[in-house]
């Protein structure tokens, strides 16, 4: 049955995972919103598969996977605006705006806005200007081309549960992109590796995610048996191929 790709080991892993970096971050002091609302809608949807009720998880996922597509944007705005700010604005007002950016971000990262500070110092503030116009680019890029695609996802495989066709949507670009991002967060990439701890929580994200990309490629084993799909395509053209 179609439920069972939610009683699965691989997805039972992803929970664990998911939960774990949720209570690093509670740990740490710094709370991974989006982590605790994931975990809790990944273990009710686990739960629910399991005991045969209704699949009542998806909603909060649904709304979470949105959330962090709008937030998305809002984070690339101020990388943005910060990224001009430094290149044309007096140094007094740069000053605010990296306070108004530590405040956004947590203090795990003042330490490491004052490097950068004193290195561009050197340098000039345009070049510092120009780095956070480009991490505002690449924020931009990866919630088009991976939280747009979870968001579809998620929607897709809400309807596909209820319907006797098995194609969600984006599942193919969206499992590349989970195991690309999957691959950076173990290395770090992605937070302030600053200590032990966001370290770990780092890799344990990373690893859900190179889970998750191998759970969306294994959804089509899951399929119902009972049911004929009509014009289904090849296996050669099929969505996951």
């Amino acid at each position: 049955m179609k439920r069972e790709i939610f009683t699965t080991t691989q997805f039972l892993a992803i929970c664990i995972l998911i939960a774990i970096s949720a209570l690093l971050g509670l740990i740490g002091g710094s709370i991974d919103v989006f982590s605790v609302l994931l975990a809790i809608s990944f273990w009710m949807l686990y739960s629910n598969a399991k005991n045969g009720k209704e699949l009542s998880g998806f909603g909060l996922g649904i709304g979470t996977v949105k959330a962090m597509w709008i937030v998305g944007w809002v984070f690339a705005g101020i990388f943005a605006v910060v990224g001009l700010m430094l290149m044309f604005i007096p140094s007094s007002v740069v000053a605010s705006a990296v306070d108004f950016s530590v405040d956004i971000t947590g203090p795990e990262s003042e330490e490491l806005l004052d490097a950068i500070l004193n290195f561009f110092g050197q340098h000039g503030m345009i070049w510092l200007g120009l780095a956070f116009l480009l991490v505002a680019v690449l924020v931009a890029v990866i919630n088009f081309l991976f939280n747009r695609r979870f968001c579809v996802f998620t929607e897709s495989l809400r309807d596909c549960m209820n319907k006797p066709g098995w194609f969600p949507e984006e599942a193919e670009p969206l499992r590349k992109w989970m195991l690309v991002l999957g691959i950076l967060s173990c290395l770090g990439i992605f937070g302030y590796a600053l200590n032990d701890q966001s370290s770990f929580q780092n890799v344990c994200r990373g690893v859900a995610m190179i889970l998750g990309s191998v759970w969306i490629r294994n959804l089509d084993d899951y399929r119902l048996e009972d049911i004929v799909i009509e014009n289904a395509p090849s296996n050669d053209n099929s969505w996951y191929s």
